[in-house]
């Protein structure tokens, strides 16, 4: 998908800038003081294949249901962290959105390494519960940033 934007170049001018999309979601980030912006992806394709069979009536754990569901999410990781291309301006780092904090919680108990995985990955595992959370510490970086550039 291809998307235009209105942006104000260093001379005052409004200009149309093309931004390229290809997965579901991207937040531009005033990214210095000469209003060059930085793409910061996220991603909110889930895989929810194999959730519901990792457990049984009784609440005991499906060992094959989970591996597979695991293996899924480890994937889809892998998948978001090839959204961050720092030569088209992104971020370094991405955001795979988990539309439910129950889920995410069961992620992280059914794989105790599965955060780790992802931080290798530069992908951060985002819910509606820490997704604020998420882009006050960007945008409060960035305001750090700035600070930083002027001195």
């Amino acid at each position: 998908d291809v998307y235009k934007r209105q942006v104000l170049t260093n001379d005052n001018e409004i200009t149309l800038k093309t931004i390229n999309i290809n997965n579901n979601k991207i937040y531009l980030i005033p990214a210095n003081k000469n209003f060059e912006e930085k793409i910061f992806n996220m991603d909110s394709k889930f895989p929810f294949s194999n959730f519901e069979r990792i457990w049984q009536q009784n609440g005991d754990v499906v060992e094959e249901e989970k591996n597979k569901f695991i293996s899924a999410v480890r994937k889809h990781i892998t998948t978001v962290s090839k959204y961050i291309n720092t030569s088209e301006n992104t971020v370094d780092l991405a955001a795979m959105f988990i539309p439910v904090p129950r889920i995410l919680d069961a992620i992280i108990s059914l794989d105790n390494d599965i955060v780790n995985y992802a931080i290798r990955n530069k992908v951060v595992l985002v819910s509606p519960a820490n997704f604020y959370a998420l882009i006050t510490f960007i945008k409060h970086s960035e305001l750090i940033f700035n600070l930083h550039e002027r001195n």
